[in-house]
């Protein structure tokens, strides 16, 4: 196993003979060797004694923190992770300084997005996927921000009223992305862009890039503008893997409201957990090779660290392929 998931209320994790010991409310112990394993996720309340943090950190194990609601809380990692890449922050900085060279970075990074969305409606053989290819068209000709950002929140709509579509047939009404989440479909979408954040927030941190530092989200300090920037195009797979669920296997009742804010329950955030990490294992090609998901995920980010460093005139950002 490679990453673990700790979905229990309450669990109390240490650390024992080279194992992360995940113990149970019911006293149940499960035990994983701490060489084995790459990534953490917490999606609940859990405990963490001084020596699991520091296994952790001397392992340089990557832990995210996401919240049930769906936002990415934070991560734990070594003061020095060994990818401090001054000059490929210097470059991003200097990149945020050239107004007139955003749009036509940003521009084949939105197009690529809605492309992907185009693909998945028109794998679910809906009418919307016509309609998306005159914003992927404007998104493409623009040399406006502001335009381009019109586009995208254009398409985005157009798109999300095939996803509602689509879940017609099913006991879920989907009216429209919000969030805070209030309904069943909107607790998917943010648990599962939470998710796609923290597998962009570690391949942005294995490149030693400024994650607030980004090229169409507005850089101010207060969001990590180059994770959202770079996982737009892979949005999509979240969004698929959401109405996948919900039409076969989630049922009103996995989900409940509490002071206005849709979720999963407690029991059942494992059963999107463990679709998400088979989505993330499945293999793809991209560019002539073979990768899994997540690969994919730090190729795509590695795209724009070339860029950055100049070994590369544009980035070449992923389009779903099937």
């Amino acid at each position: 196993m490679s990453h673990l998931y700790i979905d229990h209320p309450g669990s109390q994790i240490g650390v024992r003979h080279n194992q992360l010991v995940v113990r149970k409310t019911d006293g149940q112990e499960l035990c994983y060797p701490l060489q084995q394993v790459q990534r953490v996720t917490v999606t609940t309340q859990a405990h963490f004694s001084g020596a699991a943090i520091n296994a952790l950190f001397h392992q340089g194990i990557h832990t995210a923190f996401c919240s049930a609601s769906g936002y990415l809380r934070g991560h734990l990692q070594p003061a020095s992770n060994g990818h401090g890449q001054v000059q490929r922050r210097a470059a991003q900085y200097q990149l945020m300084q050239q107004v007139a060279t955003e749009p036509l970075i940003a521009s084949g990074l939105v197009v690529a997005k809605i492309r992907n969305q185009q693909r998945v409606l028109g794998d679910w053989e809906l009418p919307h996927a016509d309609g998306m290819a005159i914003y992927a068209e404007k998104a493409a000709r623009t040399g406006s921000m502001d335009a381009l950002r019109g586009y995208e929140g254009q398409a985005a709509k157009h798109y999300f009223a095939g996803l509602a579509a689509k879940l017609a047939t099913t006991p879920f009404e989907f009216q429209g992305r919000q969030r805070p989440a209030a309904d069943p479909v909107n607790a998917m979408l943010s648990f599962g862009y939470a998710l796609l954040q923290s597998e962009f927030s570690t391949a942005v941190d294995h490149y030693g890039m400024d994650r607030f530092a980004g090229f169409f989200h507005v850089s101010d300090g207060n969001q990590p503008a180059l994770i959202l920037d770079l996982m737009e195009p892979f949005r999509p797979l979240a969004d698929r893997l959401t109405v996948r669920l919900l039409s076969t296997q989630l049922k009103p009742t996995d989900f409940v409201l509490k002071n206005g804010q849709c979720r999963l329950q407690d029991g059942s955030r494992g059963h999107y957990l463990k679709a998400w990490e088979h989505l993330m294992q499945q293999v793809k090609l991209w560019g002539g090779e073979q990768s899994s998901y997540r690969h994919l995920i730090g190729r795509h980010t590695g795209q724009w660290a070339k860029y950055l460093d100049g070994h590369a005139a544009e980035p070449h950002w992923w389009r779903l392929s099937g």
